[in-house]
């Protein structure tokens, strides 16, 4: 599996992570980086609290007319979705 990954912040929180992989490889770095951050929380405690993680994705396909934007808005759309399940889970 290759990791060539590209970072970028946009100033509100929130990251965007271009990486030209496959869907499986995509969930698998989205475990991945869960599994780091649950690691975090019980290995570190830096912040006292522990930190949780949303993810939103999308996958650019060759074939198909989506715009950069439509992906983005796509990821950014199912990450809030994935807050709010969280959100939900633990008012339970």
């Amino acid at each position: 599996m290759s990791w060539k990954v590209k970072f970028f912040h946009n100033g509100e929180g929130e990251f965007l992570i271009i990486l030209p992989e496959s869907r499986e490889e995509l969930q698998a770095i989205k475990t991945r980086l869960i599994r780091e951050l649950k690691k975090s929380n019980i290995d570190e405690g830096i912040t006292g609290i522990p930190l949780s993680l949303s993810i939103g994705t999308a996958l650019w396909k060759p074939d198909k007319t989506e715009s950069l934007e439509d992906l983005i808005n796509l990821a950014d759309r199912q990450m809030y979705q994935e807050k709010e399940k969280k959100l939900i889970n633990k008012e339970k």
